[in-house]
């Protein structure tokens, strides 16, 4: 088990080490499939070391079809004002990504993943994750932990649908993943938040809150006025899950995934995102908390158990707080408040129930229950049903995120232009169907649309919900269950 307390005299050289490797790879072209990505492969290759350390570059056709994802000729990505925004992508090369694994001594095993790509310079993005995973690497090839841990340089999205639908990894002992895009941004150069993304429903697991919780510890310094608390010293927010990086990827597979993050940063995607913009205090920051947070979260410890359950109970309260005081503002309706109020309560009993059962976490969920059932009572609440006691939900036939390749290959033109109109007057709209499907098969669409809408902070797209489930019905990509 590794301690902060014992990282006071070595953490310094980490960083600086961390600090070293961003500035190594920043001067890498980083495009995918190119030499100076596979030079940046070898890089990171060259860099890690220790006895307990496996690697392997795998090797996928980048012609190839891989859950119906295709990698595209060329690439949309600059931000500034320069005329042509898209980069090409090499076409004579395969697409590679680096596996590493460390054994640990227990049965679980954790994934952190990086995108190793983009075009030079990407100090921030990403060179920053791919950095940090490597010493992250190097520390625990020399300090053991309970997990094992397999960590994935990938080309972002493409590179890890690749690696999935390939090496047909099980998810069964994946514990959670957690996902290192842009760690390093300076707040005071890039107008940034230190974000830790929250894990979408639909998967359930405890490590974003525990995240949360530590990286709030750990941004504290000094004290106020000499005397007081400690200050914090820092920017520092936890998102819900929007996607927008490779957790987009392995959620969609079943695997708990959260995202550490920097954002937005001012120099994202331009020739400005430089090593100078790197913060070590923002390196630190992230290495620490990660740290202090796969400790915390092994659940041989009482401790452990009894903090995590502490934790669980103080969001499901926050988070509750939040939707009453937008009930009685006005900002939502009724039926709105009831669906948000039951998936927070449906969401806390299954982050507790990733807890083994003792006195704790037994109080904890009967305090759960208590305080639910008050609020419900309070506001007169009843369970909306629209479906006149019919409840259809979808499930997925298809594995991986919804590649649209593939769906506008299936699709009569008429779809076709449903939905490219959608995503005309929404551009999220894919993120947000992608969504949707991952809730369907637990929640009705009317509670879909209300979930979602909370995620993205968006007006209600139930219209487009309802003929977009239908349309992927009818085209074999869904299949609607009754109840």
């Amino acid at each position: 088990m590794t301690l902060i307390k014992d990282l006071k005299n070595f953490l310094p050289r980490i960083i600086d080490k961390i600090y070293l490797h961003i500035e190594c790879l920043s001067k890498i072209n980083r495009v995918a499939t190119s030499s100076e990505y596979e030079n940046a492969i070898n890089y990171v290759n060259s860099n890690i070391s220790g006895e307990n350390i496996s690697s392997k570059v795998h090797e996928f056709d980048q012609n190839g079809s891989f859950w119906g994802w295709r990698l595209p000729d060329r690439m949309n990505h600059w931000k500034d004002e320069r005329e042509v925004k898209y980069f090409e992508i090499p076409k004579k090369n395969p697409l590679k990504v680096l596996e590493v694994f460390i054994e640990g001594s227990g049965k679980e095993e954790i994934l952190f993943i990086s995108h190793l790509c983009h075009p030079a310079p990407g100090a921030n993005d990403n060179a920053s994750g791919a950095a940090m995973m490597i010493e992250l690497i190097n520390f625990f090839s020399c300090n053991r932990h309970h997990y094992s841990m397999r960590f994935i340089f990938t080309v972002e999205y493409w590179g890890t649908v690749a690696y999935f639908s390939e090496t047909k990894l099980s998810n069964d002992h994946i514990k959670f993943c957690i996902s290192l895009d842009m760690v390093g941004g300076n707040q005071d150069t890039s107008d940034s938040s230190i974000i830790v993304d929250e894990i979408p429903f639909n998967n359930v697991e405890n490590i974003d809150l525990v995240l949360w919780d530590k990286i709030q510890e750990h941004a504290k310094k000094g004290s106020y006025r000499y005397i007081g608390n400690a200050v914090n010293s820092f920017k520092l927010d936890f998102q819900h899950y929007t996607g927008g990086s490779d957790h987009y990827i392995t959620n969609s597979l079943g695997i708990p995934s959260t995202c550490l993050n920097t954002y937005p940063d001012i120099h994202y995607h331009t020739e400005s995102d430089t090593i100078d913009k790197i913060s070590k205090d923002t390196l630190e920051l992230f290495f620490k908390t990660i740290l202090d947070s796969l400790d915390s979260s092994v659940l041989n410890f009482r401790n452990n158990l009894i903090y995590i359950s502490e934790i669980i109970l103080e969001n499901f309260r926050k988070k509750n707080k939040s939707i009453i005081f937008k009930f009685l503002n006005g900002k939502i309706s009724t039926v709105q408040f009831s669906v948000l109020l039951k998936h927070i309560y449906i969401n806390s009993k299954s982050r507790l129930s990733k807890v083994p059962s003792f006195e704790c976490t037994d109080i904890n969920i009967s305090l759960i229950d208590t305080e639910y059932s008050s609020i419900i009572k309070k506001f007169d609440l009843q369970e909306s049903n629209k479906t006149n006691g019919v409840k259809c939900y979808y499930v997925k036939n298809f594995s991986g995120p919804l590649s649209r390749d593939l769906l506008f290959s299936k699709l009569p033109n008429s779809a076709k232009e449903f939905f490219r109109a959608s995503q005309e007057g929404d551009s999220l709209f894919f993120h947000k169907l992608d969504l949707a499907i991952e809730l369907a098969y637990i929640y009705e669409l009317y509670e879909v649309d209300i979930l979602t809408s909370y995620y993205y902070d968006s007006e209600s797209t139930n219209e487009n919900f309802e003929k977009s489930f239908g349309i992927l019905s009818e085209f074999g990509f869904l299949e609607k269950k009754s109840t």
